[in-house]
């Protein structure tokens, strides 16, 4: 199976494509990003499982969980801590990070 066929890249899939579904407006979202992959400085930072920048000059970051699991859901904190970090301190907009977890996405 590849990368774009798995449940989990369907799913962000369907969330850029209906951010509705996360209290966001869609008429709001100027782009929404899968899987964006930041580099500071010419090394590897972070990724991201889904980042909408909206018409306010906002970004809103997301990590998907599906599976509530402890231990991915901390590993998402930290993945999404840094990326907010990212966000505000390098690319200077006001971000704010939503970790989803178990939600059932009716694709």
């Amino acid at each position: 199976m590849t990368k774009r066929n798995s449940g989990h890249y369907k799913a962000l899939e369907y969330l850029a494509e209906h951010p509705e579904l996360i209290g966001v407006n869609p008429h709001e979202v100027l782009t929404a990003s899968i899987e964006q992959v930041l580099f500071h400085q010419g090394k590897f930072y972070c990724k991201i499982d889904l980042v909408y920048e909206l018409r306010n000059k906002k970004a809103l970051i997301i990590e998907y969980k599906a599976n509530g699991h402890r231990r991915l859901i901390e590993k998402g904190e930290n993945q999404l801590q840094r990326a907010v970090d990212f966000y505000e301190k390098v690319k200077s907009t006001i971000t704010e990070g939503r970790l989803i977890t178990g939600i059932v996405i009716p694709y």
